[in-house]
């Protein structure tokens, strides 16, 4: 039996009533697990406790040699006051979901990638407004975890261009089609340092689009991203 802070990361029916599910937990990093009678009848108590995003509680039967282990109890941790009900942040919450479901599954457990994951939605649910660039700087801090961290090195003359195939910045050569623009890049150079900036949505989605490439260039099988058309819609 283990006890285990957990945030859910993917839900699936199983049969009439029961749910397999991918969780991103505190104590065992990524690992899937199965709870039956989710949907009995009368009760919807279970189904809203595991909705995407939520951070829960779980007791479970856990074993080693196991793929899928059973959810004994399930309580929530956190209750989101904005997330549901906020179309922005909610686009924000899923396409970080998303992002998590592609990178965490073959890493080793962390407890600090899971306090990052943790802090981040509570930051997304608990801020006055969305910061518009928060998933990149997510994307950007995140890198830290998956051990594909850029080179933090801006300098607007010599080193003005981020490329993006090797995780530098360098000088532009405009015949790269790896080399971001130099205004692209330094926005970004001021994002991975932590700097809340303002910059219009073309260039919003030009950075989206770069650090999806970094990505897909530096984590195998990234694939694409499904929510990204989606996300550029909701958010300017």
């Amino acid at each position: 039996m283990l006890e285990t802070e957990g945030i859910v990361l993917r839900h699936v029916r199983y049969k009439e009533s029961s749910l397999i599910l991918d969780i991103l937990t505190e104590k065992l990093g990524f690992r899937s697990f199965i709870m039956n009678s989710v949907f009995k009848k009368g009760n919807q108590r279970l189904a809203s406790v595991l909705q995407l995003m939520n951070i829960v509680e779980l007791v479970c039967y856990y074993h080693e040699n196991k793929t899928i282990h059973r959810i004994k109890e399930v309580r929530p941790s956190v209750l989101y006051q904005s997330i549901p009900y906020d179309i922005k942040r909610a686009a924000i919450g899923g396409f970080i979901l998303e992002l998590l479901r592609k990178t965490v599954k073959d890493l080793q457990t962390q407890d600090e990638l899971y306090s990052f994951v943790r802090s981040s939605y509570l930051q997304l649910d608990e801020s006055a407004l969305p910061d518009p660039n928060f998933h990149i700087s997510f994307m950007i801090q995140f890198t830290r975890y998956l051990g594909i961290m850029p080179t933090m090195d801006h300098d607007p003359l010599i080193k003005n261009s981020f490329d993006i195939q090797n995780g530098q910045f360098v000088l532009y050569n405009e015949q790269n089609q790896y080399h971001l623009r130099p205004d692209i890049s330094s926005d970004l150079a001021l994002l991975m340092n932590g700097q809340s900036i303002g910059i219009d949505s073309i260039k919003r989605k030009q950075l989206l689009d770069s650090m999806i490439l970094y990505y897909r260039m530096h984590i195998d099988n990234f694939g694409e991203m499904k929510t990204q058309e989606i996300y550029k819609t909701v958010l300017h």
